[in-house]
């Protein structure tokens, strides 16, 4: 989004497993709204989770796509101890569980990529987070710039997971 606001501060755009807001038809709207409400409410009615030590959250961790590699890094930054000092929990606002109260109809978010001039790299995990139909297609037509696509082995956290696939692709688009 920003790189469709503003294409002039932008000299080169990576993408890595994602690139566009999902969309939505705007009927959805209201539907949508109560869905995040709901799960706000939810949410926010149970403690937050506290784990014995780093070991239950990195297990907590690989109950989804994560190589345990993934897990720890991603640990180093959202790992903080309780006041009493006995537990832990995850640092990331745990309404970033719930779907967003809002989405933007298909046409709202292609015109931030037709706005997107630079040379632009989008790197996908043949593994990868399982968008909707044609989600990639839509939103690369759209960008004005040129576009490299290459699908790596992996998944969603590919660039976490095997760093050493995704960086000669990254490096080779810098150098350009």
């Amino acid at each position: 989004m920003y790189a469709g606001t503003f294409p002039a501060n932008i000299e080169k755009l990576i993408l890595i497993e994602g690139g566009a807001a999902i969309s939505g038809p705007a009927e959805d709207f209201a539907q949508l709204f109560q869905q995040y409400l709901q799960a706000r409410s939810d949410i926010l009615s149970k403690p937050e989770k506290l784990y014995a030590d780093r070991d239950a959250m990195i297990d907590k961790m690989l109950e989804r796509p994560f190589s345990a590699e993934a897990a720890d890094c991603l640990l180093n930054e959202s790992m903080i101890a309780s006041p009493d000092g006995g537990h832990f929990s995850f640092s990331h606002d745990r309404l970033l569980r719930a779907p967003g109260p809002v989405r933007m109809t298909e046409e709202q978010v292609l015109s931030f990529h037709r706005r997107i001039e630079c040379p632009t790299l989008l790197v996908t995990a043949a593994d990868g987070w399982p968008f909707p139909e044609g989600f990639y297609q839509r939103w690369t037509e759209a960008i004005k710039g040129p576009l490299e696509r290459c699908v790596v082995p992996g998944r969603h956290h590919v660039h976490l997971d095997s760093p050493e696939v995704v960086a000669p692709y990254v490096s080779s688009f810098i150098s350009k």
